[in-house]
């Protein structure tokens, strides 16, 4: 279908008639915790902690693609495509509220974090049937980046011991958009049900950036004053974080019966302290019948970001593990057909996050173990005209 100008623009030449694919949205759903992520030592010498509650709940159109032959207006068999895809999207929301009384202090502890990402990229493409076996293809694409963060940390402590009391508070606001320039090549093997592939994603080249991170600090205390009142404002590069990738395929399709495809690929070290990982692909579709299909799938999402430790920048660090399960539909309208998906995505992750502790000689970072579920559920349409 036309999603292929996304994931493999080769397999555009594969199509003979006009079609658009419609992945109308997605529902992504995370709720989790981190469990004592703040700690403090109290009179016994045990540790009391503060949980970090994450959710994520949002609904975004993932796609929407068009591709039309072109065998008579280019003389060779072939297919442009044009397309809309999102595949970025975030809008995670994690807080941690309470009080933690210690051994010597008394912390009260706000901290309030919203982090919403976004990425679109239109895309236009074409794939050509080159020789009888041998489908090759390129697409180019602009991206949009649009991050809005924003964080509060306000902490106050009490020392019973020597009488004083410190307020500590960070603001950090962060807004970037950016445009950018992509794209992808594919080629593809195509020998009776036999195929073999390979693709490249090139990195994103920024043509436009105003992005900027700004943090504001203050730290006072009753015998001090103020020990920090500053704000540090410095740019961003949004588009950075996403990796390019290079990937081999190959799939069996037994025509209207089966399907089966796996594929590996390499995502590639960016420029921040990333590293390159390797990750997995299995899927299989089958028919029940002419008009209905179920898929499934197997995939991982390993981290690139370097092993976390207590000095990393970022606060966790996790390698996914997912499935997917899909059932689709055909429909018939006045002689057209409509292809409808309704599927569901789940990942499980294992990872560390980074946790904090209060004891008499000040604050220590320590890791922690955690498991995380995330669960989508998709659309799509399909419509052959």
């Amino acid at each position: 279908d036309p999603s292929a100008l996304w994931y493999n623009p080769a397999g555009l030449a594969l199509m003979e008639k006009v079609k658009i694919n419609i992945s109308g949205s997605t529902y992504n759903y995370i709720e989790r915790t981190k469990k004592n992520v703040v700690n403090i030592q109290t009179r016994d010498g045990s540790e009391k902690g503060l949980d970090m509650q994450e959710k994520d709940f949002s609904v975004v159109p993932t796609a929407l693609a068009y591709a039309v032959n072109t065998k008579k207006t280019l003389g060779v068999k072939s297919t442009v495509g044009v397309g809309l895809f999102v595949p970025v999207s975030s809008s995670m929301q994690s807080s941690v509220d309470g009080t933690l009384e210690g051994r010597e202090t008394k912390n009260d502890i706000y901290m309030m974090i919203n982090d919403s990402k976004r990425l679109y990229v239109l895309s236009a493409g074409i794939g050509i049937n080159l020789f009888k076996y041998l489908n090759i293809g390129g697409a180019i694409g602009f991206g949009y980046f649009s991050t809005v963060k924003s964080e509060e940390n306000r902490q106050y402590f009490e020392n019973r011991t020597n009488n004083t009391e410190m307020f500590r508070s960070t603001y950090v606001n962060e807004n970037s958009t950016a445009v950018t320039l992509t794209g992808n090549l594919g080629a593809q093997l195509v020998i009776g049900s036999h195929r073999l592939g390979v693709f490249y994603r090139m990195p994103h080249v920024g043509l436009y950036n105003d992005s900027q991170l700004e943090v504001f600090k203050d730290n006072f205390s009753t015998d001090q004053g103020y020990t920090e009142h500053s704000r540090d404002i410095k740019e961003t590069n949004p588009y950075k974080n996403v990796p390019s990738h290079l990937s081999v395929g190959y799939a069996l399709e037994l025509t209207n019966k089966l399907a089966l495809s796996a594929d590996i690929s390499r995502y590639l070290k960016r420029e921040d302290n990333s590293k390159t990982v390797t990750n997995y692909h299995l899927g299989i579709e089958a028919y029940v019948s002419t008009g209905l299909l179920l898929r499934g799938g197997f995939f991982t999402d390993f981290a690139q970001t370097d092993e976390l430790t207590t000095e990393s920048r970022e606060p966790d660090r996790s390698n996914y593990y997912g499935g997917t399960a899909a059932l689709s539909f055909k429909k018939t309208f006045a002689t057209k057909q409509f292809w409808t998906t309704l599927g569901t995505v789940y990942r499980y992750g294992i990872g560390k996050y980074r946790a904090t502790t209060f004891g008499p000689s000040g604050p220590s970072s320590d890791l922690k173990n955690w498991k995380t579920h995330i669960f989508n559920f998709y659309f799509s349409e399909t419509i052959s005209l």
